[in-house]
């Protein structure tokens, strides 16, 4: 089976599960509820009412962005265009964050803070295993997400 982070891949896949497992009915239940919180998360990310510009870093180690591994040429440029893309919102690790005594280490440093998101606060961090892998629970990470950037955006009056 091929694999796609998308939600219709993950609704192939759970059903694929199901069939192999031989829950089929379990399984269409599933799929249904998957079905239901992607509507839902999906009202809640068009309610954010614009389409942000959006640097997701998968590692802030020892205080460097990483965002294509360190000591690689892709990671300058990826600090260049961190300023140079000036983006709305920022996404990072929560693990990464907490390892480096909080966000807002993330927001103050020196090439991210130049950025719109970090003087707005829209920066957000996130668990690895809710974002990074496409499953059942991915709209309901999606929505939390949403949510929390909306009411964020709200609080700051952007």
């Amino acid at each position: 089976m091929e694999s796609a982070d998308d939600i219709d891949s993950t609704l192939e896949k759970t059903r694929t599960i199901a069939d192999a497992l031989g829950v089929e009915e379990r399984g269409a239940e599933l799929v249904a509820k998957v079905e239901v919180d992607w509507a839902e998360a999906s009202a809640k990310i068009e309610a954010l009412d614009f389409e942000p510009t959006v640097l997701f870093f998968t590692a802030v180690g020892d205080g460097t962005p990483q965002a294509a591994g360190i000591d690689t040429a892709a990671h300058g440029v990826i600090e260049m265009i961190a300023v140079a893309a000036d983006p709305d919102i920022i996404l990072a690790m929560a693990h990464n964050a907490a390892q480096l005594g909080g966000k807002d280490k993330i927001i103050n440093h020196p090439a991210l803070s130049l950025t719109t998101a970090a003087q707005t606060g829209n920066v957000f961090l996130v668990d690895a295993p809710r974002v990074m892998q496409f499953g059942p629970r991915t709209p309901q990470a999606a929505a939390d997400l949403a949510v929390e950037i909306k009411d964020n955006m709200i609080k700051n009056g952007s």
